[in-house]
């Protein structure tokens, strides 16, 4: 009887100690992303382009929550894109929602997040380059034509 207990106890500890392997394997871009910082490269010159006129051209906001990506696990994505001027007087705001996945762009062999804004399901995948660093909190979004783009995200949850 209790060789028949100890299997029992061993049989249950064996089924549930490996169930939570599915939770480890979920795609590290799949949360909130908060942006923190934002960079602008002229590509020619090499270096940092540090007078950006955010009164003409508007700037990305660094204030929590007015400029974020939300990546769900079930394929839809929104986000929040809120733009200020230097003087903060004028903002531009974009809300978008839609589908995403991971991709390779034709004819190139970076990884991509590639979407699509519900409004434009039948246009073709928008992608923007990535990377995910630090332990998985923390996301740059970056272009890589004649002025380079980085934005650089926190994971928020």
């Amino acid at each position: 009887m209790k060789k028949l207990l100890l299997l029992s106890a061993l049989l249950i500890f064996a089924c549930s100690s490996g169930d939570d392997s599915t939770e480890n394997s979920a795609d590290p871009i799949i949360g909130k992303w908060q942006l923190v910082d934002y960079q602008k490269w002229d590509l020619w010159m090499n270096e940092p382009i540090d007078e950006y006129d955010c009164d003409i051209n508007y700037c990305p906001s660094l204030i929590e929550d007015e400029h974020t990506w939300t990546f769900n696990g079930d394929g839809k994505y929104s986000n929040n894109l809120i733009y200020r001027s230097d003087s903060n007087s004028a903002v531009f705001n974009e809300n978008h929602y839609g589908t995403w996945q991971r991709g390779i762009n034709p004819g190139e062999s970076v990884e991509v997040i590639q979407y699509r804004r519900s409004t434009e399901e039948t246009l073709n995948w928008m992608s923007l380059n990535f990377e995910i660093s630090n332990m998985n909190d923390t996301l740059i979004i970056f272009s890589d034509d004649a002025f380079y783009y980085s934005f650089t995200f926190t994971r928020v949850y």
